[in-house]
C-alpha cells in the first residue's frame, strides 16, 4: 500500500513538472499608439482627446480643441431654476419684506 502510494505521488509530481512546448509565433501587438499618432501635432491629439468634451448641455463649449468658451446659460443662482423667487407686484416691483429692530450693537 505504501509503495502504491509513492508511486502515485511520484508520477503525479513528474506529470506536474512536465512542460508541453508549443510553437510560439512571435507577432506585434499594438500598444495603442499608432504610426498615425506619431506624425500628429500636439494641437491634432488634443483635439482627437477632447472630441466628446463640450457636448453636454451643462459642460462649457470647446474651441480649438482646448479652451473652454462658457454659454452664457449658466446661472450662479438655483432659484431662477427652482421659481423660489419673491412674487412680482402688479406694479412691476418685488416688495421684500423686512423689520427694523430697537436692538443696536456696537460691535
Amino acid at each position: 500500500m505504501i509503495l502504491q502510494a509513492a508511486a502515485l505521488s511520484f508520477l503525479l509530481c513528474c506529470v506536474h513538472t512536465y512542460t508541453l512546448w508549443a510553437p510560439f509565433e512571435k507577432t506585434e501587438e499594438s500598444s495603442g499608439n499608432t504610426i498615425e499618432d506619431e506624425t500628429l501635432s500636439v494641437s491634432e491629439l488634443l483635439e482627437r482627446a477632447n472630441v466628446d468634451v463640450g457636448k453636454n448641455f451643462d459642460e462649457p463649449m470647446v474651441m480649438f480643441g482646448d479652451i473652454a468658451v462658457p454659454t452664457g446659460l449658466q446661472n450662479a443662482d438655483p432659484c431662477t431654476a427652482r421659481g423660489c423667487l419673491w412674487p412680482k407686484a402688479t406694479d412691476g416691483n418685488v416688495y421684500v419684506p423686512y423689520r427694523i429692530s430697537n436692538q443696536y450693537c456696537e460691535y
